[in-house]
């Protein structure tokens, strides 16, 4: 019976895909075939109940992930050259609510009916991919509708691709916190499985966007760390923090399923990267030196400037590790001094002249003896309890 079903169902889906090729205009086909999928999936629900019919709820239930499928398909379409292009396009403005609305019919469904449990696995991932879908949509629509009709160039598109899923994370640690369906009724579900795969994708975006790009806010003007790509990476930092206590009222530890070198190693190098970033997207606006690997590394500027900054947060890393008797955290601070102060003879001697050179050595020399002031090497573990 379920191959006979399932050819049946293929049957039909095929069919259904070859007669939209037929007699739909290209330029509205995937709209079609969202409401075709919404339309069956209903169809197929209202057997399962009517009929007391099992094998019906697959095709239901597999509403959600073939949306999601195809949200992925049109958003990589629309990144490959087709700026014009976007999912509600076609009449999809209509289709895609239509959709997502016959998703949550169901799902409230089975719910009610008590198909399925409320924490058993098919409505936690329905509920999840929910929330996938509803936010690559959002993020999609929005950095169309920038491009579109606020500006064509500049790193605002991009932005986004980082606030909306951020805004998503934030509205469901809010909605988490109450009764209503479905977040406050299946919050673990939003938090845990809907929400990881979003704090992926916005630590992602802070490395590849918000480290990696040169953060054109044109036609405003660059303004250090009040400019969409620092902005952005600032909500998304509060976003994940906000979501992370949000867990821990929900009795989930982080630390218990996460390494603890991970929970530590990871934040702080997103922040060492975006703090050298920050500093050579200013030095690219304020000073014209051009964005590229090449021309950052041959400008005497950016060395001096850049030993300078890595040495002051050796000088933070050791104090703070200093004053919390964090031998492992004052080790990683000498270290990178001590990259410092090989770049100094190795790179900047060779490559920095005039006023750049004294300045980069006069400046880590002082923060050397800073450091020896404010931060020695605090003792082991061991020596303390003795």
């Amino acid at each position: 019976t379920p191959v006979v079903f399932a050819w049946g169902a293929v049957w039909w889906l095929i069919a259904g895909g070859r007669e939209i090729d037929r007699w739909v205009p290209e330029h509205r086909q995937l709209a079609t075939i969202v409401a075709f999928l919404a339309g069956t999936a209903l169809t197929f629900a209202f057997a399962a109940r009517r009929l007391a019919w099992p094998l019906a709820r697959v095709p239901a239930l597999l509403l959600l992930p073939a949306l999601l499928l195809i949200a992925i398909a049109g958003a990589l379409r629309g990144a490959a050259g087709s700026p014009d292009w976007h999912l509600f396009d076609g009449g999809g403005f209509l289709a895609w609510p239509l959709a997502l609305a016959a998703a949550l019919t169901m799902l409230r469904g089975f719910e009610r009916a008590a198909i399925y449990e409320r924490e058993s696995w098919p409505i936690r991932f329905g509920h999840a991919v929910l929330l996938w879908v509803l936010t690559l949509l959002a993020a999609h629509e929005s950095a169309w509708a920038i491009t579109r009709f606020v500006v064509a160039y500049g790193v605002w598109r991009d932005m986004a691709w980082g606030a909306v899923p951020a805004l998503a994370l934030f509205a469901v640690c809010k909605l988490a916190g109450g009764q209503r369906w479905p977040v406050g009724e299946h919050r673990r579900a939003y938090l845990v499985a809907g929400a990881c795969p979003l704090v992926v994708w916005m630590l992602i975006w802070s490395f590849v966007v918000g480290i990696g790009s040169e953060g054109n806010p044109a036609p405003l003007p660059y303004v250090p760390l009040v400019n969409p790509v620092d902005l952005t990476l600032g909500f998304i930092a509060a976003t994940i923090v906000t979501w992370m206590l949000r867990l821990g009222r929900e009795g989930i530890d982080l630390r218990a399923n996460v390494p603890r070198e991970a929970m530590i190693g990871v934040p702080a190098a997103l922040v060492f990267l975006w703090l050298n970033a920050a500093v050579l997207r200013t030095i690219h606006h304020w000073f014209g030196v051009g964005w590229s690997l090449d021309a950052l590394w041959q400008s005497t500027l950016v060395q001096a400037v850049i030993s300078i900054l890595w040495a002051v947060i050796a000088l933070g890393t050791m104090v703070v590790a200093n004053r919390r008797a964090a031998r492992v955290g004052w080790i990683a601070g000498a270290v990178l001094l001590a990259v410092v102060v090989a770049k100094l003879f190795i790179v900047d001697l060779s490559r920095i002249g005039g006023i750049e050179r004294i300045v980069s050595f006069i400046g880590v020399g002082l923060l050397l003896l800073l450091i020896g002031y404010l931060a020695p090497v605090p003792p082991r573990r061991n020596e303390e309890a003795s």
